[in-house]
């Protein structure tokens, strides 16, 4: 800017026109003042891009540089009294400032309002996944998958019942697996999958989903040391549990009919458990079918299994005695015979001599005494057991001599 004088007031004069150069426009009347305004547009969520835009009136030249109180942010030329930049803000509030510097002296640099921000995290949805029915011992897997509109959600989630952890997952690509624990309770138990989040992803907690514990189920096999044994023998019988996902533990009955014949406690390896059992000697003569009876535990359910076994007549032990086989003519000797047996047997003795009948008599205590009629001769005499449902019909017989 340049200033003109004319000293003697005279027009035309020669020799006192002056110039003087006074300097910039705002070196004279002073820098033109500006205003900057800032606006922020942008999904207010952690990776969506953020548009700052500074308005700078009047629209003069020059820079505007953005912040966030501590961080540059960008900066921009102001072009046609607007300048912007597009950034991603990490979560949490910040406030955001617009500071322009002029490009001309003509003009006084100006600073934006703080504009507030809040990046908020992502929201994701939890959703758990397993089966409705599981044995105990068995576990079960859990499926968890996180969804969220980054796609980013990573970390752990945690399987709970109620407030307790008893699973964890591990996030790869927004989906996990776990195994829920092998003694998981036998009942019905309601789970739930909880996401914690992470530093761009809220967290969030899938609707509840029950799962029901059963019992494992088992398998029951019983062998016999034979098939076949006649009244009065023992006879053993190794019954077999297996269950299918947990330990077995506990007794075992053997059972004929509804009577209880036999009862021994399970020796067990793992999932398997086995006894051997005496079976009475007095099991009735005919076929049976032995049933071994595991009634079960709180972990595992019973079962049962079967075999045949067929008990025959036994022989009774028969004998006959008397004081003297040796008797005068005409004698009457007396004869006594006796049974035995696993039991006392029961039933009749038949005597004859010389193959005549000559008494029939019940057994009493396991013996029949029998008074002989007159024996004119040497001969013989032959004591019948005539057997019952235990025992065969068995015979004896002696010589009694006449001297």
């Amino acid at each position: 800017m340049y200033a003109i004088t004319d000293n003697d007031g005279v027009v035309d004069a020669t020799g006192e026109t002056v110039l003087l150069r006074l300097g910039s426009k705002a070196h004279v009347f002073g820098a033109t003042a500006t205003t900057t305004t800032l606006a922020v547009t942008g999904s207010r969520v952690t990776g969506a891009k953020q548009t700052l835009t500074a308005t700078v009136a009047p629209a003069a030249e020059g820079t505007v540089t953005f912040d966030d109180g501590t961080t540059a942010l960008g900066s921009a030329a102001v072009r046609n009294g607007t300048a912007s930049i597009s950034v991603t803000l990490p979560v949490g509030t910040r406030s955001v400032r617009a500071t322009f510097a002029p490009s001309s002296e003509d003009w006084s640099g100006s600073s934006s309002a703080a504009v507030p921000v809040t990046i908020a995290r992502v929201a994701s949805t939890t959703s758990l996944q397993l089966a409705p029915t599981t044995p105990y011992g068995a576990g079960s897997t859990v499926k968890v998958t996180v969804t969220d509109a980054a796609d980013a959600a990573t970390g752990i989630v945690e399987i709970r019942e109620g407030t307790k952890v008893i699973a964890k997952a591990m996030l790869v690509g927004g989906k996990g697996t776990d195994e829920l624990p092998a003694t998981l309770g036998v009942g019905t138990h309601v789970l739930t999958a909880v996401y914690p989040g992470s530093l761009r992803v809220a967290g969030s907690t899938s609707p509840a989903v029950t799962v029901k514990v059963t019992r494992s189920t088992s398998s029951t096999t019983v062998r016999l040391s034979s098939p076949r044994v006649t009244y009065g023998t023992t006879a053993k019988a190794t019954v077999t549990v297996t269950a299918a996902t947990a330990p077995v533990s506990g007794t075992v009955a053997v059972r004929e009919g509804g009577k209880t014949v036999a009862t021994g406690r399970l020796a067990v390896s793992g999932r398997t458990g086995k006894v051997t059992v005496k079976l009475p000697a007095t099991i009735a003569v005919g076929r049976h079918t032995l049933t071994a009876v595991f009634g079960g535990t709180t972990t595992v359910a019973g079962s049962s299994g079967t075999a045949a076994l067929t008990v025959a007549k036994a022989k009774a032990r028969v004998a006959i005695s008397a004081a003297t086989w040796t008797v005068k003519k005409n004698a009457r000797p007396t004869v006594t015979v006796t049974v035995r047996g696993a039991t006392a047997p029961t039933g009749k003795v038949t005597v004859r001599i010389g193959g005549k009948k000559v008494a029939t008599r019940t057994v009493h205590g396991g013996r029949v005494v029998v008074r002989l009629p007159k024996v004119p001769r040497s001969t013989s005499v032959t004591a019948t057991y005539e057997g019952s449902s235990s025992y065969l019909r068995t015979s004896v017989t002696h010589k009694v001599r006449v001297r």
